[in-house]
């Protein structure tokens, strides 16, 4: 021993040097009892019997220590905590033998893991340098008395060091009842990243047959992992599809996606799609430092977004993942490549965008903006605080293998100055903006110029009242335009210069404001009031729109909402939407949109509505639906029971879904699918997700 031990009624202590690791190596520990004795080479403690050193701790109700041969055993609510290995062990009986290969026997086993709160229980267990072995027992995350769900196995093993888990002849149950038999199952005991087969995915159409996805996930290194999943419809074709995710730097991340599905012949024929093969391929990247340092204050960021599909039918046949399918896209797409940079005196940024037509790939008169640049100057003083000016410039190159092209620059220059009278509780500005734009045509014979000046005058004040219970704020403003001179010479093509098209309103006006807020004694805002009139200074000083905003909220609970534009000239309103939300654990929202033809040619009567009810923590129920009243015809709708037990969950539902898209010819056409989902999760295993759902198209 390293020291002698020092005993009494009520504890002892000892600090000795082990000769053998006895499983931790050779390391010096501390030794509690309430009663310690010592017989030769041989050390009996009982009583609250604790062993530990710097980071490990044993407890037990009696211990026996024999240096000589090296071992220990410990009875009774032997309870051992493995920091390194991340588990918790609970056992009736161990026994450690040191020496060059340590080696551990226990009975009764109980383990916990401390990551991913599987807990693993066996009639016997032997453990041996970095791996356990456990004979004729139970995994599950549930509780340990009745589980829900458990894995029963003949054999397991577990290497801590790699976190990992095999089972041997393992057996599914749901309670009492066996569901599913494997002769192998591996998981992680831990959140670390790592290969491997991920949960299938299955599904049936009527149309397309059975469905099945097996996913593939490949975790070889801290910065990048790749999904691979291959799909059947058994009436339809196969598909296969990789997802590649990557970090390349602290600031930046990245995904690429590529796939490719062939249909039958036969199920093309029969419903005439136009290819029998369909690819795609996606390239997201996005990076927040390039060339600046993080320790700057400056930002910056790079955006980069490339799409290439063989046509729109890759979108719904990619995978049979709800997460993935049913996506929409118009015929025309877009990549792009954004850059800025911002300082604190402005911000610069450069655009490329570059379109593509799905009707027709070789199309050649596509106008593309390559490149596009902007540079803004913020507000800054121009000879005196109160005076400021800010600076807008812009260039865009329109570029087209066929067809003309063109140049084009836009600066804006305003000029304000600020300042408050009556002791702040009126604001004064007064703004004079120069607006100069010129395209400039690839024959060198042709050019548009558009010159505007402008003077705004804006008088401003803002009002506040503390009552009893309430706190309220006034808000009011007025500003006036006048378009000073405007100077239109040259051409205008539609294929370009589309922010000069509908031009602006040749005669002054004026805009009057109100924003008003009732706030109670917790700082909610009970009643939020907003609206805006334009009157357009003509011969008959014209009312433009009336937009309306009222929000209230009577209780913590329950909102209130309507958002409304009324016409002057037709004397009715022309657009509103107005909704009343309940939240908590009884919940609704019920949706109006409503447009009328008599403004602006578009007649809409569309409703939405959903509730959700959670009857305690396990049980919920919600459901919505989406109705267009103009054809009587419910565009969405879902209903769906979830029951969450913590150690699992699952989600039934069924819905409907309506998704537009345009076809390879070019049409506008929509797909319904009426789907019955099923998602049963295992935590921390994964999830199984099973669904069958009907396709017509519209």
């Amino acid at each position: 021993m390293g020291a002698p031990l020092s005993c009494s009624p009520k504890g002892a202590l000892a600090l000795f040097l082990l000769s053998a690791s006895l499983l931790f190596g050779q390391q010096r520990y501390e030794l509690y009892a309430d009663r310690v004795q010592q017989e030769a080479n041989t050390t009996r403690a009982s009583g609250d019997v604790l062993l530990r050193d710097e980071s490990r701790f044993l407890r037990a109700n009696r211990l026996i220590l024999c240096q000589q041969a090296e071992s220990a055993e410990l009875f009774g609510n032997v309870y051992f905590d493995d920091a390194e290995a991340k588990t918790t062990f609970i056992t009736d009986y161990l026994r450690l033998q040191g020496g060059a290969h340590p080696e551990g026997w226990s009975d009764n086993l109980y383990a916990h893991f401390n990551e991913s709160g599987l807990w693993l229980s066996g009639d016997e267990a032997y453990h041996e340098e970095g791996v356990l072995h456990v004979y004729s027992g139970t995994l599950s995350s549930c509780t340990p008395h009745g589980p829900d769900w458990s894995i029963r196995f003949s054999r397991a093993t577990h290497h801590q060091e790699a976190q990992w888990l095999n089972l041997y002849n393992a057996r599914l149950y749901a309670g009492h009842v066996p569901v599913l038999y494997t002769p192998y199952f591996g998981h992680s005991t831990d959140m670390t990243r790592r290969s491997g087969l991920l949960f299938p995915r299955f599904g049936y159409s009527r149309r397309e047959g059975t469905l099945f996805e097996q996913p593939l996930y490949l975790a070889p290194h801290d910065w990048w992992d790749l999904e691979l999943w291959h799909q059947t419809r058994t009436r339809r074709g196969e598909g296969v599809a990789a997802t590649l995710r990557f970090v390349d730097s602290p600031h930046s991340k990245g995904q690429l996606s590529a796939g490719e599905f062939k249909e039958r012949s036969s199920f093309q024929e029969e419903y005439e799609i136009e290819n029998r093969r369909h690819y795609g391929v996606e390239l997201d990247y996005e990076r927040t430092r390039l060339f600046s340092s993080p320790r700057s204050h400056h930002q910056e960021g790079l955006r980069l977004r490339y799409q290439e599909y063989s046509d729109v039918d890759y979108l719904q046949v990619e995978s049979i993942d709800p997460d993935k399918r049913d996506r929409s896209v118009g015929h025309i797409l877009t990549d792009e490549l954004d850059y800025f940079y911002k300082v604190d005196a402005g911000y610069g940024g450069l655009y490329l965008r570059h379109f593509k037509d799905l009707r027709d790939s070789n199309r050649k008169d596509l106008v593309q903006i390559q490149p596009e640049g902007h540079g803004h100057l913020f507000s800054r003083p121009l000879f005196h605080r109160n005076l400021l000016y800010s600076l807008d410039l812009r260039y865009r190159n329109y570029s087209r293998e066929e067809g003309l092209e063109a140049q084009e620059l836009r600066a804006v220059l305003p000029v304000g100055y600020h300042t408050s009278v009556l002791n702040d509780y009126l604001q004064l500005s007064g703004v004079y903006q120069i607006d100069r734009y010129q395209i400039d045509y690839d024959d060198e014979t042709t050019r548009g110029v558009d010159s505007r000046e402008s003077l705004s005058l804006s008088v401003a004040t803002m009002l506040a009242r503390d009552f009893k219970a309430h706190f309220h704020t006034l808000g009011l403003s007025a500003t006036y335009h006048e378009p000073l001179e405007h100077t239109r010479r040259g051409e205008f093509f539609n294929d370009f210069s589309r922010d000069r098209q509908a031009g602006e309103l040749s005669d002054a006006s004026l805009s009057l404001g109100l924003n008003q807020y009732l706030y109670n004694r917790r700082g909610t805002a009970v009643l939020t009031h907003r609206a805006n009139q334009v009157i357009q200074m003509d011969r008959n000083n014209t009312l433009l729109e009336l937009e309306n905003e009222l929000i209230w909220r009577p209780t913590s609970r329950l909102s209130l909402r309507n958002l409304s534009r009324y016409s002057h000239e037709h004397h009715t309103l022309v657009r509103a939407s107005s909704s009343i939300e309940l939240s908590g654990d009884t919940g609704y929202s019920l949706t109006h949109l409503y447009r009328n033809p008599d403004g602006d040619g578009v007649d809409q009567r569309y409703l939405q509505a959903s509730a959700h009810h959670r009857f305690n923590v396990a049980h919920r129920i919600e459901g919505a639906i989406e109705r267009d009243l103009m054809t009587d015809e419910t565009r969405r709708y879902r209903m769906a029971y979830q029951y969450n037990r913590g150690c699992w969950q699952s989600e039934l539902s069924l819905a409907r879904t309506l998704t537009p898209y345009t076809t390879s010819g070019g049409e506008t056409d929509s797909r319904i699918h009426d789907i019955i989902f099923l998602r049963l999760t295992f935590n921390p295993l994964g999830e199984v997700i099973q669904q069958l759902y009907e396709e017509e198209r519209g």
